[in-house]
């Protein structure tokens, strides 16, 4: 509730939510590639939640194809 609040419905924060990190700690490193460092690997700007409906997949990876099942996570 806190990362998808104020009025953009986000944060503008990283966070690393576990979604798209592979167990060989290889893929998209999120923030970690731009800062180089590694506390920020895996870490993705929180989204706005503004037409949230309209815009799936959900997670940095598309991983999840139903909203609802994104919000269950």
């Amino acid at each position: 509730a806190t990362c998808h609040s104020g009025p953009n419905l986000g944060d503008d924060l990283f966070h690393n939510v576990g979604i798209g990190v592979p167990k060989e700690g290889e893929g998209d490193l999120g923030r970690g590639a731009t800062s180089k460092d590694a506390a920020d690997n895996y870490r993705f700007r929180t989204p706005t939640l503004r037409g949230v409906a309209d815009t799936a997949p959900y997670f940095h990876d598309g991983s999840v194809a139903e909203l609802r099942e994104a919000v269950k996570y």
